[in-house]
């Protein structure tokens, strides 16, 4: 199983970035590269739960990335 771990500091509050990564609304506004938009966020934002996020590009094709939460701190991680 693959990790990924994102290190970045943001000029926001951690309860701003902790719903801008936990709100499927919010994710569909920016989680996408500039020319792909992000129709599909599904969260189940619990340990263990899933993940599963659909962009899609101009021409119409859709990549799909899954993956399972391994740990949530509230405004933390």
């Amino acid at each position: 199983m693959a990790r990924l771990e994102l290190h970045h500091r943001y000029k926001a509050s951690p309860n701003s970035i902790f719903k801008a990564f936990t709100q499927p609304k919010l994710l569909t506004r920016w989680f996408a590269p500039m020319n792909m938009t992000v129709p599909k966020v599904d969260l189940d934002l619990k340990v263990g739960g899933e993940c599963c996020f659909t962009m899609k590009d101009k021409d119409g094709n859709e990549t799909t990335t899954r993956g399972r939460f391994l740990e949530i701190v509230p405004n933390k991680k």
